[in-house]
């Protein structure tokens, strides 16, 4: 247990920080955001995710054990080829830690981490909160089939973590689970997963491509929150609900709602133009340009 948590408190939780600096429309990174341009400023200051408190906005997860026995408990996690793990009521393997650097940050591993699909004899099936965050010189991770559930900042703040191979198997990403990492230019989330948390993808500044599951029906709050190098993508028609804030301060020019005739709204800016996308049941409402007094420019 003590080298899991010495991660997560030494970090002072990735998604804390996420929340404190990102999402927070009274933080100094948004501050900045903001001053370029009022529209961030909306989306933020009407996204309630900086008013929740933090067992609100964690998916509610069952890890197949009693995690404030765990937390308490004074017995040190399972090891094996430096993955840490404990074993569930449902004789799972959780994966609670791994490290590519050693006390004195001098690198160890291989750059290329291939997690495995048994630890200990037990299958690997969850990964458990920040068990991968903070990582130092890894530039890939594989992720084995028979993952259902990455939890919380799972893989959140690695540096040099540029690729990421989820498997068909997982059916929960919990919030930003892969928030803040600024080598990650590309990830496909796979069909299967249903649920995502807040933030998932939440300040990746040099993301430019992303697959969506077709089996998804919400972009959650803060998805793609200052994503900056994100273009386009494209909504699956599974999508009914997007939340405030999904898409603020990222750099869309260009996306692909045309199979879709029902979302929520979300704005954010490209150069000094507001895009905005707002409930709507009909693709004239998005192509008008108007809406009420005021106008904007959609992307269609």
């Amino acid at each position: 247990m003590v080298k899991q948590f010495r991660k997560s408190a030494c970090f002072l939780t990735v998604l804390g920080l996420l929340l404190s600096f990102g999402f927070s429309s009274g933080s100094s990174y948004a501050m900045e955001k903001q001053d370029k341009n009022p529209a961030i400023s909306r989306a933020l200051s009407n996204s309630q995710v900086m008013d929740n408190d933090e067992e609100d906005y964690s998916l509610n997860i069952d890890w197949g054990f009693d995690e404030e026995e765990y937390l308490e408990s004074e017995q040190d996690d399972l090891e094996e080829n430096g993955f840490y793990y404990i074993v569930n009521d449902r004789n799972e393997a959780v994966i609670t830690g791994y490290y590519d650097v050693d006390e004195d940050y001098n690198p160890i591993g291989d750059k290329d981490v291939v997690v495995p699909n048994t630890l200990g004899g037990y299958p690997v099936t969850m990964i458990y909160d920040y068990a991968f965050s903070m990582l130092e010189v890894t530039e890939s991770i594989t992720i084995p089939e028979g993952v259902k559930v990455i939890g919380e900042a799972a893989f959140a703040n690695c540096e040099g973590l540029k690729k990421v191979n989820i498997p068909s198997t997982v059916t929960i990403i919990d919030a930003v689970a892969f928030g803040a990492n600024s080598s990650l230019e590309a990830i496909v989330i796979p069909n299967n997963v249903v649920e995502l948390g807040i933030g998932v993808l939440a300040m990746n500044e040099s993301l430019k491509e992303v697959t969506l599951p077709n089996t998804i029906n919400k972009i959650p709050e803060g998805t793609f929150m200052y994503c900056e190098s994100l273009e386009k993508i494209d909504i699956p028609k599974s999508v009914t609900e997007i939340e405030a804030g999904a898409f603020g301060g990222t750099g869309f020019t260009e996306s692909d709602f045309s199979t879709n005739d029902k979302y929520g709204w979300c704005e954010y800016v490209k150069d000094g133009v507001t895009y905005v996308v707002l409930a709507a049941a009909t693709h004239e409402l998005l192509n008008s340009g108007e809406v009420g007094e005021s106008r904007y420019d959609y992307i269609h």
